[in-house]
């Protein structure tokens, strides 16, 4: 399925994979491949997930979940390649009188890191976070062992903003998590006209009418 697209994704900034890369609702149908994600401990330790296991039955009530209450403080999509759900990317934590959140992303398939997936799916939640919801500043925090995305997000323009000494325990020891920031106004990236936005743009019908 994915797999066999890979070879045709491209890493880097100016051969990023745009038009490829979709952010989408996730869906009751993504219940396998969700439940598979949330018990990886490889993607739930990484991430600072629940540590628990988690039942299909918890699966299904928490994507039921996400059309609830929560709803108002997290924007939570799918990112999908060819169609295929490869990941997860949302905007948590937003406190609309701040206009602040903070950033979530991971990529389900190993092969797929460093091919710029991940890259155009925080692009594309970012853009939405600050031209679509009106936000001011996202924030981030990451194990300082997850290098890859400490670089990701310093590659989209986040500044390290401090450091939480042994603030996660896993695998048996305590691990230091960096703080990252971006303000709305760092956010400089120009996406291309192949991205598939979050966000409808109007600028070319601002246009004044003809004898207004």
């Amino acid at each position: 399925m994915v797999e066999a697209r890979e070879g045709r994704i491209k890493s880097g900034h100016a051969r990023a994979p745009w038009a490829a890369v979709a952010l989408t609702p996730l869906e009751e149908s993504d219940l396998e491949v969700v439940h598979a994600w949330q018990n990886d401990p490889a993607l739930r330790d990484l991430t600072m997930g629940f540590r628990l296991p988690l039942q299909r039955e918890a699966v299904r009530d928490w994507l039921r979940g996400l059309h609830g209450p929560s709803q108002h403080s997290r924007a939570l999509y799918a990112i999908r390649v060819a169609g295929e759900p490869v990941g997860i990317v949302q905007i948590f934590g937003i406190v609309p009188f701040q206009r602040r959140a903070e950033i979530g992303v991971f990529l389900g398939s190993p092969t797929l890191r460093g091919a710029g997936v991940g890259y155009v799916a925080m692009a594309l939640m970012l853009d939405f976070a600050f031209n679509g919801l009106d936000l001011r500043k996202v924030g981030a925090e990451v194990l300082v062992v997850n290098r890859s995305v400490v670089r990701l997000c310093e590659r989209i323009g986040f500044v390290r903003e401090g450091l939480k000494r042994q603030e996660h325990f896993a695998d048996g020891a305590c691990w230091d998590t960096c703080v990252l920031g971006l303000l709305r106004e760092e956010f400089t990236l120009r996406l291309p006209l192949e991205a598939r936005r979050l966000c409808a743009s109007l600028a070319p019908m601002a246009m004044p009418l003809q004898g207004a």
